[in-house]
């Protein structure tokens, strides 16, 4: 250190040994110490000793000197073909593939390793026979995860920077849960006990994979927290992590667990989240690590994690070690990456202490796709008792004919209502449907798409919120962003023809808090180009409307359509899989995407709000820091990356073009929502 004290390298190998052991379940304990045992088998050796002295008394920068290959070497020789080998070899870097430990680059990097474990055989019991589980890929990358921050923390540890105590022990005892006090009274708010209820007694379930099913609006969020929070008392786990698609959702969620398990216990990681000033360096550590008890992600950040090859991303997955599991909106779970990503799940059950609960309103049917066995948090009979019970709505289906502008406008008029809500499926028929509106009207019209900026839409919807609770008239044209994660309550929806899910999410923001008998939801089909993806979901659809009522049979409608979509889906993950199959760690990173971005299109900050000031203040400079990227992230639109769009040298994007009500808009305005 500049203080001139020394570390022994045989009291951080020791340390990261015992370290790693202590934080892996019992049939993982031999593998994961001695992979902490060896993997800086590299610096006994004469020359990397000289190397790290002459760095310290100088100070000048060196070329670096590998020291990991000696102990990925020393595995192999142990045990021949073996994932130890490659998270050692990685451990500063990357996982490789598998098949790179037969090649000629492996043998010539770790030519020095018997030089090494001799001088190591006089300071350490290097070697006791134990035989290797079965690690598969995500075993592999939560071993390498263990690895990873078990070293860096030691390091840390000892450097005294920000030293961190490695809590072996963790478990949700210290924590309490606040009770939300519910305001509401009436049938919604007894719906809603009732399903707390349930969740409470379900929380005394041995572990495993589960289904939480609920109507719109009856509280999983509440429910499913308190379900964890119980789950862990009972069996002794270390906390809950809950994973959100969409990012408005993750922040309502965090806000609320803060309320229920105090923020100290809270982190919030996600792209756009800006912690505090006095926070930026606990929350860069616990971002790296999930080194808290409640973590609240994105579906990207915790799926991509998984499958990632990086030991900067994979050093988190030690966090998720025995811990309950929440993913919000399940069938958002992408068609093509359904299998690898239940497979995963199943591992984190199965060998690493976990329980895993779905929860949607619209729950998939996996039967036919995988072979998970999910258990049901509530029965069906109750669940269907709770639809049926919270049902707010009455649904209208005239979808048979496709409707226009005129005719939509004509029947808004004819209900003689002043608040209404118009969900389309593209930019493009949203930004069409304010224009029309605003040609025919003068009653206040709001308009939210995905090609407003972040903070644009919070505006709105504060806007809206504040109409919608005073009375005031307001009419709100939307794409689905509006579907899932806002708390908009209208009496009237219009919803175009789209994949069940989505117009049984939309239907959620109509009558939601039960001010009147029945809203109407009113499903319509309209000519336009609809979103990638959308076709084979709004086929399904259209026959499961004509078969099923959706006031009556909304669980059986839903069951036969994700059937039936699954069923004709021709691919759920077969490259990945086979990929996994071979530990084609770097390949399988490349491949999966939980969301496919046309590499056509960039983030452009755009001049709304302080959006402005902020493109003036960072388009000349040399750098952005991370925290300045977040603050930025807030007033960026996906664009065409296109002559209305500068990029500065810093790889700040600016948009150049018109920015209104509407956002963004390009000469090509159609764009597909995520």
């Amino acid at each position: 250190t500049p203080d001139g004290r020394s570390q022994k390298l045989v009291e951080h190998l020791l340390n990261v040994a015992n370290s790693s052991k202590c934080q892996v379940p019992e049939k993982f304990k031999m593998t994961a110490y001695y992979t902490g045992l060896w993997h800086d088998l590299g610096k006994f050796s004469q020359e990397w000793q000289t190397y790290l002295l002459e760095s310290s008394r100088d100070g000048r920068k060196r070329s670096h000197l590998p020291h990991a290959p000696q102990g990925a070497r020393y595995a192999y020789e142990l045990f021949g073909f073996n994932p130890i080998s490659l998270i050692i070899w990685g451990h500063h870097g990357e996982l490789k593939n598998a098949q790179f430990l037969e090649s000629q680059g492996f043998i010539d990097r770790s030519e020095s390793w018997q030089g090494c474990e001799n001088i190591a055989k006089s300071e350490l019991d290097l070697y006791s026979p134990f035989e290797i589980p079965r690690i598969n890929d995500i075993s592999t990358r939560m071993l390498y995860s263990v690895l990873v921050d078990s070293d860096r923390t030691d390091a840390r540890n000892f450097g005294n920077q920000y030293p961190v105590k490695l809590d072996i022990n963790k478990c949700f005892n210290p924590i309490c849960f606040q009770s939300p006090k519910f305001n509401q009274r009436g049938k919604i708010h007894e719906i809603r006990s009732k399903f707390l209820d349930h969740c409470t007694r379900s929380a005394k379930l041995e572990q495993g994979l589960f289904t939480l099913t609920g109507a719109c609006g009856i509280g999983k969020t509440i429910a499913s927290a308190r379900f964890a929070y119980d789950h862990c008392k009972i069996h002794n786990l270390r906390g809950v992590i809950y994973v959100g698609s969409l990012k408005s959702i993750i922040e309502q969620t965090a806000d609320q667990y803060r309320d229920l398990f105090g923020s100290e216990n809270v982190l919030e990681h996600h792209s756009d989240f800006v912690p505090k000033d006095e926070e930026i360096e606990s929350y860069k550590d616990n971002s790296e690590r999930w080194d808290k008890p409640v973590i609240v992600t994105s579906s990207v950040q915790f799926y991509e994690s998984l499958f990632s090859n990086k030991a900067s991303k994979c050093r988190k997955l030690q966090g998720i070690i025995g811990k309950v599991v929440l993913i919000d909106e399940s069938q958002t779970i992408p068609i093509g990456l359904i299998s690898p990503i239940l497979d995963a799940l199943e591992t984190l059950v199965k060998d690493w202490g976990c329980t895993v609960v779905l929860m949607s309103a619209t729950q998939p049917v996996f039967k036919n796709v995988h072979t998970a066995q999910f258990k049901e948090l509530i029965p069906v009979e109750d669940s269907k008792h709770f639809f049926n019970t919270l049902n707010r709505v009455t649904y209208h289906n005239p979808c048979q004919t496709k409707l226009n502008w005129s005719d939509l406008f004509s029947d808004l008029n004819t209900r003689e209502v002043k608040q209404a809500l118009i969900i389309v499926n593209t930019t493009a028929l949203a930004k069409e449907g304010y224009q029309e509106w605003e040609m025919r009207s003068h009653l206040p019209h709001f308009h939210l798409s995905s090609k407003m900026c972040p903070q644009h839409r919070r505006d709105v919807i504060a806007e809206v919120k504040s109409r919608l609770k005073k009375g005031e008239p307001c009419l709100l044209i939307s794409t689905q962003v509006v579907e899932a994660g806002v708390d908009l309550d209208f009496p009237v929806v219009y919803r175009q023809l789209a994949p069940l899910d989505s117009i049984i999410q939309a239907a959620g923001r109509c009558n939601r808090e039960g001010k009147s008998d029945r809203g109407d939801f009113v499903i319509f089909d309209m000519e336009g180009r609809n979103p990638p993806g959308y076709k084979l979901g709004i086929a399904h659809t259209k026959r499961v409307l004509k078969k099923y009522d959706l006031n009556t049979q909304m669980l059986e409608a839903i069951e036969k359509y994700f059937t039936n979509y699954y069923n004709s889906s021709s691919d759920t993950g077969t490259e990945i899989q086979k990929l996994r199959r071979d530990l084609n760690f770097p390949t399988i990173a490349e491949k999966f995407k939980v969301i496919d971005e046309d590499p056509n299109k960039v983030s452009a900050i755009v001049p709304y709000g302080l959006g402005k000031g902020l493109i003036t203040k960072f388009r000349d400079v040399d750098h952005i820091s991370d925290l300045d990227w977040r603050q930025i992230q807030q007033y960026c639109v996906r664009v065409s990356d296109s002559s209305d769009v500068a990029r500065s040298s810093n790889g700040l994007y600016i948009w150049t073009g018109d920015y209104s009500a509407v956002g963004a808009s390009e000469a090509i305005v159609w764009f597909a929502e995520g």
